[in-house]
């Protein structure tokens, strides 16, 4: 007959395992090129080097109260910024992870036209972008296009994206999840808005 410690031990190791196997579809989801949205801070501007004099253009762009983004590295990434009561946009021009671009360092940027179209409509100009070549990053310049871009979404529509000279680019967000629907409150999205 197991003594008291015995089937408290129990108890507690069950408890732990359980815990730990219902952690992990998120862990694993973050860990394999399946796209979906992932919350963020500041934290993800921490990965590869320190804050540093070189790092600051893209740390300064990505300081703020709420930060979500997509978590496949095998497709174009979306990063949604609330800050200071402002919703901005963040696109990877070429598939890669948010982690691999915040790694590298770029001080280098220009204006990029950007052409949109959503479900393969007729595609329309919606402005200048700020573009940094090294990082491969469009960045919207105002809460316009980043509504733009939030509502396809939310709506699940493909967005295609045309910049020119650099080329055009699919992006088929993934669906909103609980952490999608959770951010931007601050900027008037979500559910909590």
């Amino acid at each position: 007959m197991p003594s008291q410690f015995s089937k408290n031990f129990l108890a507690a190791t069950g408890l732990i395992a359980t815990l730990c196997v219902t952690s992990l579809p998120s862990i694993a989801n973050a860990a394999t090129n399946s796209d979906a949205w992932i919350p963020a801070n500041n934290s993800l501007t921490q990965v590869g080097e320190t804050f540093t004099n070189n790092r600051e253009d893209l740390i300064d762009d990505l300081e703020g109260d709420e930060i979500i983004f997509t978590n496949a590295s095998d497709s174009n990434g979306l990063l949604f910024q609330c800050a200071d009561n402002t919703l901005r946009a963040f696109i990877t021009t070429k598939p890669q992870s948010w982690q691999d671009v915040l790694k590298k360092s770029s001080k280098r940027e220009r204006n990029k036209s950007v052409l949109l179209s959503l479900d393969g409509a007729k595609a329309t100009n919606i402005g200048k972008f700020t573009y940094k070549p090294t990082l491969k990053v469009l960045i919207s310049h105002n809460t316009s296009q980043t509504v733009r871009l939030y509502n396809a979404v939310v709506n699940g529509q493909k967005i295609t994206i045309d910049v020119g000279s650099k080329g055009y680019f699919d992006i088929i967000p993934p669906k909103p999840n609980f952490a999608f629907v959770d951010f931007g409150s601050q900027c008037g999205v979500g559910r909590h808005k």
